[in-house]
């Protein structure tokens, strides 16, 4: 079973259960399908070949898994960074998987500044925001 296949499971099983909760803030599994099928979409639609690497740069929260659930659900392969990472190491990383998509929380806005040099050889980077919020 691929990771999202438990995700639509449980839009089965309890489409307006509680997926994930942060802090006041509740997700349904509906509502988070939806939203990895939205970015998925997005994704496959800038023309990334299945197998595409692509990295998320976040806070642990809602949306950051999200984004991962809809990296898998296109067929992509999801590249661990990490903000506890020096820059230097999640370049490194970036570089060596030949990433091709950073999704990225604003938060470490200053941080994609300083990757702005291996960015600028990625295919595409999108931050985290602007696909804010689920549920919408």
């Amino acid at each position: 079973m691929a990771v999202t296949d438990f995700l639509d499971r449980g839009v089965r099983l309890n489409p307006k259960g509680e997926c994930f909760v942060y802090g006041d803030k509740t997700f349904t599994y509906t509502q988070v399908q939806k939203f990895t099928y939205q970015v998925a979409n997005k994704l496959l639609g800038v023309n990334l070949k299945k197998d595409a690497k692509a990295a998320i740069l976040s806070i642990n929260d809602p949306i950051a898994y999200s984004c991962a659930f809809a990296i898998m659900r296109a067929g992509l392969v999801w590249v661990p960074v990490n903000p506890k990472n020096s820059i230097n190491d999640n370049q490194y990383i970036i570089d060596f998987f030949d990433c091709e998509v950073l999704f990225y929380h604003s938060l470490f806005s200053s941080v994609v500044d300083n990757l702005r040099k291996i960015l600028q050889q990625m295919a595409h980077h999108f931050a985290q925001d602007v696909i804010r919020p689920i549920g919408e």
